[in-house]
This record gives structure tokens, sequence and C-alpha cells, in this order.
């Protein structure tokens, strides 16, 4: 499979290298060295191509789950809880005293 690799053209597989290496995706062991699998992945894009998301961003889909399941107060307090803890620790990093 390597040679097969060798052989084509190699400008689809570094992006898709470099993308394994940033996600920090394991190679299988099928495959010998990761310009292997990410050839592997481009033979499949080139088959099956690749699934498109909806624009619509999907942190919204979440909030409305979840104030839907849990209320819209419950939801509010939770995220002022999460906010007042931010800047208590980026305050006490920064060596203010919290009271």
């Amino acid at each position: 499979m390597e040679d097969q690799v060798d052989e084509q053209v190699e400008c689809p597989i570094r992006p898709i290298e470099g993308w394994i290496k940033r996600k920090k995706i394991p190679v299988p062991s099928t495959f010998k060295s990761p310009k292997s699998f990410a050839f592997a992945i481009a033979k499949s894009i080139e088959k099956r191509g690749v699934k498109k998301y909806s624009k619509k961003p999907f942190i919204m889909e979440s909030i409305e789950n979840a104030a839907a399941n849990f209320g819209t107060a419950a939801l509010t307090a939770g995220i002022e809880k999460d906010i007042i803890i931010d800047i208590n620790a980026a305050a006490t990093a920064n060596g203010a005293i919290i009271t």
C-alpha cells in the first residue's frame, strides 16, 4: 500500500496528514504510516465525498435543547454561575483576592 501512496499525487494527502496530526487522531494499526492512513482517507473522500453540515451553529441547537429540558431560568442561572467562576479564576490568577 505504501508503494501506491508514492505513485499517487501527494498534494491532496499532505493537508489530510496535517489534519490527522492537529486532531491527534491515532493511526489505526492496519496502516503502516500516517501517510498511508491519509491516502485511505483521501480515497474515501474521492468515493463518497464529504458530509455537508448546516450553516446553523450547533451551539444554538444545544442551548435550545437545554432550555427546553431544564427551563430558561435554570439555564440562565447556570450561565451566570459559569461567568462568575471564570471571572474569579482570571482575577485570582492575576493576583486579586476574591472575598
